[in-house]
């Protein structure tokens, strides 16, 4: 189970900054679309998707990685994109694997955006 982590929190900072700026200038906060874009690399296995999140993005440090990058199995994934849900999120933009795309939709579609 992934905590809330140091992106997540970022993120909620992120919106709680935007919440303030649009109270201070007048605007409806709830009119603008929260969005975040991330890649995701989704396996059967954790373990499996973590060693290509290695991979392919290895040269970050972990946390920067979260940040940027949603991966693990299909309820790992599920969770993440959840917690993003819970501080604001409104719509997530995803992008996968090249060499796996159609495989990684296909999992995504069935394993995760049908428990959404």
């Amino acid at each position: 189970m992934h905590a809330i982590s140091l992106a997540h929190l970022r993120q909620l900072k992120e919106l709680e900054a935007l919440f303030d700026h649009c109270k201070k200038i007048g605007r409806n906060y709830d009119t603008i679309l929260k969005t975040k874009l991330s890649h995701v690399i989704i396996a059967k296995d954790g373990e499996e998707a973590e060693r290509r999140a290695n991979e392919r993005f290895g040269e970050m440090d972990k946390e920067s990685r979260r940040e940027f990058v949603i991966y693990g199995n299909p309820a790992e994934v599920l969770e993440q994109i959840l917690i993003f849900k819970n501080v604001g999120i409104n719509y997530l933009i995803v992008n996968f694997e090249l060499r796996r795309e159609m495989e990684s939709l296909e999992v995504f579609t069935e394993r995760v955006m049908a428990k959404l």
